[in-house]
């Protein structure tokens, strides 16, 4: 089977770690050819070259959507895939309408989240049409999220449940993790509470930070940590600078290393609005970090409230604070938290299962 995917690739967030390990994951199957079309070079279209899989990348700043589309329809037409694979609504508009010119039996789109579904008439009216015309099935990662594709139009018949996985995170050793202290300038006695995600108003980093401040007030030596970039950067520095706390922030910027700065938190905490399955959140657990998350999409499904991790209400600082600080001051809860975080990971959400979930999509086209 020869599988080309379809992706923007201007970022190194969800969707794309979502594609690079699928990708990499489908490709040491012996019955699958990979091939991949990125929309702009990037972290992503460069990790895949580097695994061996061959890339296409058609930079849309320089071409317009027709000229994109005209690119699209080209390479389909020469690799002759038998399942194109989108992940994006325009994504899927220009690649679900070439491979159907091009007489591509199988289209399949996956859903990382909510995207703009809801916001505006103009993708609302796209995304019926993808969903109606240019997709034979699509994926999402979460149940929640499926609830609310439905609730917008997607047919309910049209979407497989395909939950994310993760590979286990390479452990950095006990001198590593010394030394990346040292460079941060975090000494052997401070905790750490860190957050790793794009900046964006989804994340709603505000929340966390006025939880740092809530935190700051009863244990003053904690630092925070917030990896990732965004459009909303430097209005954050700002805030917290604002608040007088900036002293006890790290704002990272994107890291190529953000699983070995993860590496070094206390507790993990996640504060968006909404999400489908987030990968952060997997590799967190997966290491056995004390999680804090928000009830939001697809979260519940992975957290069991004081199982495996607590769930607070979104956009509550202060349960944020009060969670963390009991985190701190219960060992009992902190390692029962932790082991059962890795134990949920290990047994539901990892990459073969994700692979294989997947691959049975690409067969189940055949069937509708």
């Amino acid at each position: 089977m020869k599988v080309l995917q379809i992706i923007s690739g201007d970022l190194w967030a969800g969707a794309e770690v979502h594609a690079f390990h699928l990708i990499n994951g489908m490709s040491r199957m012996d019955s699958v050819q990979q091939h991949l079309i990125t929309f702009n070079k990037g972290v992503l279209s460069d990790r895949i070259q580097n695994e061996g899989i061959p890339v296409t990348i058609l930079d849309e700043s320089g071409r317009s959507h027709l000229s994109l589309f005209q690119a699209v329809l080209a390479t389909i037409r020469h690799i002759k895939p038998d399942v194109v694979h989108t992940h994006g609504y325009k994504e899927n508009l220009l690649g679900g309408f070439a491979a159907k010119l091009n007489r591509i039996p199988n289209i399949v789109r996956t859903y990382h989240g909510k995207s703009m579904i809801g916001d505006f008439m103009r993708y609302n009216i796209i995304e019926l049409i993808n969903a109606y015309l240019l997709m034979d099935v699509s994926i999402a990662v979460s149940n929640d999220l499926k609830r609310f594709l439905v609730k917008h139009g997607v047919p309910s018949k049209r979407i497989t449940v395909v939950h994310n996985g993760i590979v286990p995170c390479n452990k950095i050793t006990a001198h590593e993790k010394k030394i990346l202290r040292k460079n941060l300038g975090i000494g052997c006695d401070e905790k750490i509470i860190g957050t790793i995600g794009r900046m964006v108003a989804v994340k709603d980093h505000i929340t966390f930070i006025n939880g740092a401040k809530l935190v700051l007030e009863r244990l003053p030596k904690v630092k925070f940590m917030i990896v990732g970039d965004g459009p909303l950067k430097e209005k954050l520095e700002q805030y917290v600078r604002d608040l007088g706390i900036s002293s006890r922030f790290y704002f990272t910027g994107f890291r190529e290393d953000a699983t070995d700065l993860l590496q070094l938190f206390d507790i993990f905490v996640l504060t968006s609005l909404h999400e489908g399955i987030p990968l952060a959140l997997l590799e967190a657990m997966s290491l056995g970090k004390p999680v804090v998350a928000t009830t939001v999409g697809g979260i519940p499904e992975v957290i069991k409230d004081n199982v495996d991790g607590i769930l607070i209400p979104s956009g509550d600082s202060k349960d944020i604070a009060e969670s963390c600080i009991r985190i701190f001051n219960d060992d009992t809860l902190r390692n029962c938290l932790s082991k059962k975080a890795q134990h949920q990971v290990q047994e539901k959400f990892i990459l073969n299962a994700m692979v294989k979930n997947t691959f049975d999509v690409y067969k189940l086209c055949d069937s509708i």
